[in-house]
């Protein structure tokens, strides 16, 4: 009798820790603003992160401070505009991308993209469309992109990951970005130059 309720507890308890889903972050409010807090207690800073605070499976992309607070309502030193919930908006539509899925002991580091100057690569031009690319340093050895459509202004946001020295391939949308021998990229039908 007594293993079956040690037996019973023990299979409680793991019904219960199995539902509990582990989150890399969460909004902290105090008198001075809003910081997002790691899971292992420190706070984002000095950059542009995304962010699904909502937890709603899409994340939007937060400027956060060397002081750890979220930029709202402003200009941010690098030209972006954000709202006052704080994320980057262009044409006044909030910019959003599908929040990754990463396993429960993935460092929160390497869940969010630096957006900052600091990690831009380069900014290239399509003389087709009049679009924009800006590719930054992604994770590992990615890159991720921001794509300005110059006919409509939408915005694309990419996750390239390397297939080879010349080729990168999106994760979610399988485009693929080819980079020439002159250094110019192409992207489907339009070339991007610097």
């Amino acid at each position: 009798m007594r293993k079956r309720c040690i037996t019973a507890a023990l299979a409680a308890l793991m019904t219960a820790a199995m539902g509990m889903t582990a989150f890399a972050g969460q909004w902290q409010q105090d008198s001075h603003g809003w910081r997002w807090q790691n899971d292992d207690g420190s706070y984002a800073a000095n950059g542009w992160f995304w962010l699904d605070g909502n937890r709603d499976g899409v994340s939007e992309c937060y400027y956060i401070a060397a002081d750890t607070y979220m930029a709202a309502d402003t200009k941010t030193a690098d030209g972006y505009t954000v709202n006052k919930d704080g994320a980057w908006v262009e044409n006044g539509a909030v910019v959003t991308k599908v929040a990754q899925n990463e396993p429960d002991d993935t460092e929160p580091e390497e869940t969010y993209q630096d957006y900052s100057r600091e990690s831009l690569v380069g900014s290239y031009y399509s003389e087709k469309k009049g679009s924009t690319l800006d590719l930054y340093l992604g994770m590992g050895d990615g890159l991720a992109g921001r794509y300005e459509n110059g006919d409509s202004g939408s915005i694309r946001m990419y996750d390239f990951k390397k297939v080879n020295d010349k080729k990168y391939k999106d994760s979610r949308t399988n485009h693929v970005m080819d980079i020439l021998e002159d250094g110019s990229l192409v992207i489907g039908n339009e070339t991007f130059i610097q």
